[in-house]
Formats: C-alpha cells, structure tokens, sequence
C-alpha cells in the first residue's frame, strides 16, 4: 500500500512538473506576435510586412473572438464565422507578402494538421 501511494505521489509531481514546464504549449493557440514571428522566420517578411501582418493577425484573433462570444452552440454559424474570418485574412495577406512568399504562406497552411488549420479548408 505505501509503495502504491508512492508511486502515484510520484506520477502525480511527474504530471504537474510537465505541466509547469510547458510540456502542454504545443495545445496552446498561440499569440499573433509569435505566429509573426514563426512567419517571418519561414518566408523572410520584412520588418514592414511584419507589422503589417501583426495587424492583420490581430485583428483576425478579434473577428474569432467576436463569432465565439456571438455562435455560442451554433456550430454552423460558428463555422460560417470562421471560414469568412480566414477568407479576409487570406485576401489581405495576399497583398501583403510577395507572390512568393504568399505562394510559401499556402503550402505551409496545407501541411498543418486539420484540428489546428479548421476543418472546411
């Protein structure tokens, strides 16, 4: 009995220390400063286009927080929200980036995993 308990004392520190190291970041959205900063890293944005897309960014994380405050339990209408939100995002990065580089922003939009990119892209 006292091995057991021990033994789940210790799966229990090994649980929380992974937690508080950050073992979990990976299910975490991440802020629109650090998608800039992933971005600027993968297509070479200049510092212009960095704000310019940080702004873009923000104002995409408004538009999503706006449709889940207004959809509460409509999925549909949530979806509906978020495909126009990542519509307008699209087309206001599309003049943002180069061709090249917006060419690079899709293909690395089609190697995400489903749950993290929407289910309708």
């Amino acid at each position: 009995m006292v091995q057991t308990t021990r033994r789940f004392a210790i799966l229990v520190g090994i649980a929380v220390l992974c937690v508080s190291l950050g073992y979990s970041q990976g299910m975490r959205r991440m802020t629109p400063e650090q998608r800039v900063d992933s971005l600027a890293k993968q297509l070479s944005l200049s510092d212009v286009q960095k704000g310019k897309v940080l702004d873009v960014f923000k104002e995409a994380d408004s538009l999503r927080q706006q449709a889940f405050q207004q959809h509460q339990g409509d999925r549909d209408a949530m979806r509906a929200a978020m495909d126009s939100s990542r519509t307008l995002t699209s087309s206001k990065l599309k003049t943002i980036l180069t061709e090249e580089q917006y060419d690079k922003y899709q293909k690395l939009l089609e190697q995400m995993p489903m749950r993290r990119r929407g289910m309708n892209q």
